[in-house]
Protein backbone atom coordinates (compact mmCIF):
# COMPACT_ATOMS: atom_id res chain seq x y z
CA UNK A 1 0.00 0.00 0.00
CA UNK A 2 2.78 2.43 1.25
CA UNK A 3 4.40 2.01 -2.51
CA UNK A 4 0.99 2.37 -4.16
CA UNK A 5 0.82 5.93 -2.19
CA UNK A 6 4.61 6.68 -3.48
CA UNK A 7 3.98 6.19 -7.04
CA UNK A 8 0.71 8.49 -6.93
CA UNK A 9 2.72 10.94 -5.32
CA UNK A 10 5.30 11.14 -7.96
CA UNK A 11 3.19 10.60 -10.77
CA UNK A 12 1.37 13.99 -9.47
CA UNK A 13 4.79 15.87 -9.23
CA UNK A 14 5.73 14.41 -12.33
CA UNK A 15 2.46 16.25 -14.22
CA UNK A 16 2.24 19.28 -12.38
CA UNK A 17 6.06 19.89 -12.83
CA UNK A 18 5.89 19.02 -17.13
CA UNK A 19 2.35 20.86 -17.46
CA UNK A 20 4.36 24.25 -15.62
CA UNK A 21 7.33 23.68 -17.80
CA UNK A 22 5.61 23.27 -20.66
CA UNK A 23 3.37 26.47 -19.81
CA UNK A 24 6.46 28.66 -19.06
CA UNK A 25 7.97 27.75 -22.65
CA UNK A 26 5.19 28.84 -24.74
CA UNK A 27 5.21 31.74 -26.51
CA UNK A 28 2.71 34.65 -27.04
CA UNK A 29 1.16 33.90 -29.73
CA UNK A 30 -0.31 36.95 -32.32
CA UNK A 31 -3.58 38.63 -30.89
CA UNK A 32 -6.56 37.42 -32.50
CA UNK A 33 -8.31 39.13 -34.61
CA UNK A 34 -12.01 39.96 -34.42
CA UNK A 35 -14.02 38.11 -36.73
CA UNK A 36 -16.39 39.15 -39.37
CA UNK A 37 -19.43 38.89 -36.87
CA UNK A 38 -17.77 40.72 -34.12
CA UNK A 39 -16.31 43.69 -36.68
CA UNK A 40 -20.03 44.19 -38.14
CA UNK A 41 -22.61 47.49 -36.51
CA UNK A 42 -26.24 48.06 -36.14
CA UNK A 43 -26.76 50.67 -38.52
CA UNK A 44 -28.35 53.67 -36.35
CA UNK A 45 -31.55 54.29 -36.61
CA UNK A 46 -33.10 58.08 -36.26
CA UNK A 47 -36.02 58.01 -33.84
CA UNK A 48 -38.80 60.21 -35.54
CA UNK A 49 -41.05 61.09 -32.33
CA UNK A 50 -44.03 62.07 -32.82
CA UNK A 51 -44.57 65.65 -31.92
CA UNK A 52 -46.57 65.75 -27.96
CA UNK A 53 -49.95 66.42 -28.69
CA UNK A 54 -50.86 70.07 -27.74
CA UNK A 55 -51.93 70.51 -24.25
CA UNK A 56 -55.71 71.70 -23.61
CA UNK A 57 -55.32 75.06 -22.12
CA UNK A 58 -56.61 75.12 -18.43
CA UNK A 59 -59.78 76.59 -19.24
CA UNK A 60 -60.77 73.48 -21.40
CA UNK A 61 -63.74 71.94 -20.03
CA UNK A 62 -63.87 68.70 -18.47
CA UNK A 63 -65.73 65.76 -19.62
CA UNK A 64 -68.73 64.96 -17.29
CA UNK A 65 -68.51 61.62 -19.28
CA UNK A 66 -66.64 59.32 -22.06
CA UNK A 67 -67.78 57.25 -24.66
CA UNK A 68 -66.82 54.97 -27.22
CA UNK A 69 -69.09 54.26 -30.18
CA UNK A 70 -69.07 50.90 -30.83
CA UNK A 71 -70.51 50.80 -34.21
CA UNK A 72 -71.22 52.89 -37.04
CA UNK A 73 -74.88 52.25 -39.05
CA UNK A 74 -77.49 53.85 -41.36
CA UNK A 75 -80.64 55.20 -39.99
CA UNK A 76 -82.64 52.46 -41.50
CA UNK A 77 -80.63 49.55 -39.77
CA UNK A 78 -79.84 51.04 -36.30
CA UNK A 79 -82.50 49.37 -34.24
CA UNK A 80 -80.90 45.94 -34.86
CA UNK A 81 -77.36 47.34 -33.77
CA UNK A 82 -79.00 49.03 -30.71
CA UNK A 83 -80.80 45.82 -29.99
CA UNK A 84 -77.33 44.30 -29.45
CA UNK A 85 -76.73 46.14 -26.17
CA UNK A 86 -72.77 46.87 -26.95
CA UNK A 87 -72.87 50.87 -26.02
CA UNK A 88 -73.61 53.59 -28.17
CA UNK A 89 -74.13 53.50 -31.61
CA UNK A 90 -73.53 56.38 -34.62
CA UNK A 91 -75.76 56.85 -37.71
CA UNK A 92 -74.89 59.46 -40.81
CA UNK A 93 -77.63 61.42 -40.92
CA UNK A 94 -76.05 62.84 -44.63
CA UNK A 95 -74.72 66.19 -45.25
CA UNK A 96 -75.79 69.26 -43.34
CA UNK A 97 -77.36 67.00 -40.78
CA UNK A 98 -75.64 66.12 -37.33
CA UNK A 99 -74.42 62.76 -36.22
CA UNK A 100 -76.50 60.54 -34.52
CA UNK A 101 -75.50 59.05 -31.68
CA UNK A 102 -78.36 56.84 -29.93
CA UNK A 103 -78.45 54.17 -27.20
CA UNK A 104 -81.50 52.22 -25.47
CA UNK A 105 -82.49 52.77 -21.78
CA UNK A 106 -81.83 49.47 -20.93
CA UNK A 107 -78.17 48.70 -22.45
CA UNK A 108 -76.90 52.15 -20.67
CA UNK A 109 -78.13 55.21 -22.44
CA UNK A 110 -80.07 56.33 -19.28
CA UNK A 111 -77.03 55.81 -17.26
CA UNK A 112 -75.46 58.97 -18.65
CA UNK A 113 -77.35 60.70 -21.29
CA UNK A 114 -80.08 62.04 -18.59
CA UNK A 115 -77.78 63.25 -16.53
CA UNK A 116 -76.75 65.75 -18.95
CA UNK A 117 -77.90 69.41 -19.16
CA UNK A 118 -76.70 72.20 -21.20
CA UNK A 119 -73.00 73.44 -20.86
CA UNK A 120 -72.13 69.81 -19.42
CA UNK A 121 -69.18 68.53 -21.51
CA UNK A 122 -69.30 64.84 -22.90
CA UNK A 123 -65.81 63.37 -24.72
CA UNK A 124 -67.07 61.20 -27.94
CA UNK A 125 -64.30 58.35 -29.98
CA UNK A 126 -65.13 55.84 -31.56
CA UNK A 127 -67.20 54.78 -35.30
CA UNK A 128 -69.21 57.44 -36.99
CA UNK A 129 -67.93 60.10 -34.94
CA UNK A 130 -65.35 63.07 -34.51
CA UNK A 131 -63.15 62.28 -31.90
CA UNK A 132 -63.37 65.28 -29.20
CA UNK A 133 -64.98 66.88 -26.47
CA UNK A 134 -68.44 68.34 -27.02
CA UNK A 135 -70.85 70.78 -25.21
CA UNK A 136 -74.34 70.20 -24.53
CA UNK A 137 -76.22 72.82 -26.51
CA UNK A 138 -80.02 71.89 -26.06
CA UNK A 139 -82.60 69.15 -25.07
CA UNK A 140 -85.59 68.77 -26.76
CA UNK A 141 -88.02 65.94 -25.04
CA UNK A 142 -90.47 63.96 -27.16
CA UNK A 143 -93.05 61.22 -26.10
CA UNK A 144 -91.72 57.80 -26.68
CA UNK A 145 -92.62 55.95 -30.15
CA UNK A 146 -93.89 59.32 -31.49
CA UNK A 147 -92.06 58.79 -34.78
CA UNK A 148 -89.79 62.09 -34.57
CA UNK A 149 -88.68 62.54 -37.52
CA UNK A 150 -84.43 63.42 -38.20
CA UNK A 151 -86.54 67.54 -39.06
CA UNK A 152 -87.24 67.11 -35.58
CA UNK A 153 -83.68 66.97 -34.20
CA UNK A 154 -82.22 70.08 -32.36
CA UNK A 155 -79.04 71.62 -34.58
CA UNK A 156 -75.89 70.65 -33.59
CA UNK A 157 -72.57 68.66 -34.81
CA UNK A 158 -73.76 65.41 -33.17
CA UNK A 159 -77.85 64.33 -31.56
CA UNK A 160 -77.70 62.09 -28.65
CA UNK A 161 -81.00 59.88 -28.42
CA UNK A 162 -82.12 57.84 -25.68
CA UNK A 163 -85.46 56.82 -23.58
CA UNK A 164 -85.41 58.47 -20.14
CA UNK A 165 -88.81 56.88 -18.97
CA UNK A 166 -91.48 54.86 -19.77
CA UNK A 167 -93.12 57.68 -21.92
CA UNK A 168 -90.20 59.99 -22.79
CA UNK A 169 -87.21 59.87 -24.94
CA UNK A 170 -84.41 62.88 -25.09
CA UNK A 171 -82.37 64.50 -28.29
CA UNK A 172 -79.32 66.09 -26.86
CA UNK A 173 -77.51 68.66 -29.31
CA UNK A 174 -73.79 68.92 -28.81
CA UNK A 175 -71.52 70.86 -30.29
CA UNK A 176 -67.73 70.57 -30.98
CA UNK A 177 -65.71 71.97 -27.86
CA UNK A 178 -62.78 72.74 -30.78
Amino acid sequence: MKRLIVLLVGTAVLLVTAFVLVSAGRQPTEARTASQFEQATIPAVAETAEPPPEPLPESAPKAKFTRTIWTSTKLAEIDAALDQCRGPVSADLGADKPVFVAEHDYCGGSAWMWKLGVDDTVELNGKGVDEGLYVVSELRYFPRKSGAQVSDLPPGDVVLQTCVSATKMVFIALESAR
